[in-house]
């Protein structure tokens, strides 16, 4: 069953429980009222007698009997028994032997309530009635020829009128949410249109605010980030494999050249230095791609914990130094928080300290003496760290460019590299809920300042 069919059987269902309800409450209110006015009529008719029959002599109750019989009623098979208080029948209106069963109800006949009951197919009411200082228990019996043909047609009434209301619903159901459905309709043949050539194309998105544009809001923005997924991945395989493919073409140029003939023990410590680098290389370049993929994770599958800044910052110096001897690195705290809290976030403490390490490893790279200032600062809302080289700088132009993957400024090209610190760093910032900053002047130095909020300032 498809959802028009469905909204359509739903809507049919709803309206005919609401009819049904309406009409059996219809039904039993009319049926409730039928019996009160049928039994007030019995009881008028019953009082009637009773009062004639104090103004006349009781030998003559057979002529109060015939004008009774000869005065239209709209009911049928009346008959009216009036008793003394002491149960002794005073009057019967239809000359038959009194049965059983109204000899029995005439003892619970008492003054504060009325009876009911029935004698056959017929409706009986016994009440207790005075009149000019006499007091009479009456019984009054009819049967509601009109009342109930009249029920009855309303049956019949209610149930074709409930039988046409499912159909009418049920097709009424059918062209509204067809009409419903036509924006969705609308969005299926237009997604149906987009693949992975034609990532560019977008829904429609209309001016109402309803759920159907709010869709198509949330599926653009999706196919936004989808669209600068592929992109960034097709960059990705194609500089990937060309930053993986140079150091193995040149170690394979150098092995197969070293082979051709034999060489000297200085020509192989060469050949196994140069090897060396190009390892190193690989090896950074493997570093980075997994943590590029680590990035690439839901924050909430990663593991966090609170990390003091300080203390990361430390053991990334040290180890800095420890595999870039000739780096010097000087930390400079320009302002120290007395809480000791103020210098924890909620990170994951890997990417933490690949940010560091990439931005203290270029500063030393790009540095004219291999040196790096970090500049240390917190206040009461965020930890900023600023990496200071006295470098080649980057030229204006290139900036806005250069946090993109394998990215390189054009006055480093002889110079080792694949352009991935600052792209995985600016990635890394943003899964943290922080943001780098980069300030650069050709010919003087480059600053990159990162910045995190305090535990408990994200937005």
């Amino acid at each position: 069953m498809g959802i028009r069919q469905d909204l359509a059987f739903k809507f049919c269902l709803i309206v005919a429980t609401l009819f049904i309800l309406f009409a059996g409450s219809l039904y039993y209110y009319s049926d409730s009222y039928r019996v009160m006015m049928f039994d007030l009529r019995m009881k008028n008719k019953g009082a009637n007698i009773a009062t004639t029959l104090v103004d006349i002599n009781p030998a003559d109750s057979s002529l109060l009997r015939t004008i009774n019989v000869k005065t239209k009623s709209a009911m049928f098979d009346v008959g009216v028994y009036i008793f003394d208080t002491n149960n002794k029948l005073l009057y019967n209106y239809t000359n038959d032997t009194i049965s059983s069963k109204i000899k029995k109800e005439v003892l619970k006949i008492e003054k504060k309530s009325d009876i009911k009951f029935n004698v056959g197919k017929n409706e009986a009411i016994g009440f207790y009635y005075s009149v000019r200082g006499k007091s009479f228990k009456i019984i009054v019996s009819a049967y509601d020829k009109y009342g109930k043909e009249n029920l009855i047609h309303l049956k019949m009434i209610l149930l074709l009128s409930i039988l046409l209301s499912i159909v009418v619903s049920y097709f009424a159901g059918l062209l509204f949410s067809g009409y419903a459905l036509q924006p969705i309709m609308k969005i299926i043949n237009d997604v149906d249109e987009i693949n992975v050539s034609k990532l560019n194309i977008r829904l429609h998105e209309s001016n109402q605010n309803d759920e159907i544009a709010k869709l198509s809001v949330t599926f653009n923005k999706m196919l936004d980030r989808l669209e600068r997924g592929f992109e960034m991945q097709r960059s990705f395989i194609s500089n990937a494999s060309h930053e993986l493919r140079t150091p193995l073409t040149s170690m394979n140029g150098h092995i197969e050249v070293t082979l051709k003939k034999e060489r000297s023990t200085r020509e192989y410590i060469e050949l196994l230095n140069s090897l060396l680098d190009d390892i190193k290389s690989l090896n950074k370049i493997s570093n980075n791609l997994l943590d590029l993929a680590l990035v690439a994770a839901d924050i909430n599958v990663l593991q966090l914990k609170n990390i003091r800044v300080d203390e990361v910052l430390f053991a990334v110096r040290e180890r800095l130094m420890k595999y870039f001897p000739s780096c010097k690195v000087s930390l400079n705290f320009v302002s120290f928080p007395t809480d000791e809290k103020s210098l924890i976030i909620l990170g994951n403490e890997q990417l933490i300290e690949s940010v560091f390490f990439n931005l203290m490893e270029n500063a030393c790279k790009y540095s004219v003496n291999n040196a790096v200032e970090v500049l240390f600062t917190v206040n009461d809302e965020r930890i900023e760290l600023s990496f200071k080289d006295n470098g080649i700088g980057i030229p204006a132009s290139e900036i806005s460019k250069i946090g993109e993957p394998f990215y390189r400024a054009t006055n480093v090209k002889d110079m080792t590299g694949n352009g991935l610190g600052l792209s995985l760093t600016k990635k890394i910032m943003e899964l943290h809920h922080g943001s780098v900053k980069i300030t650069s002047e050709e010919n003087v130095g480059t600053t990159v300042k990162v910045l995190f909020p305090i535990q408990g300032n994200f937005n």
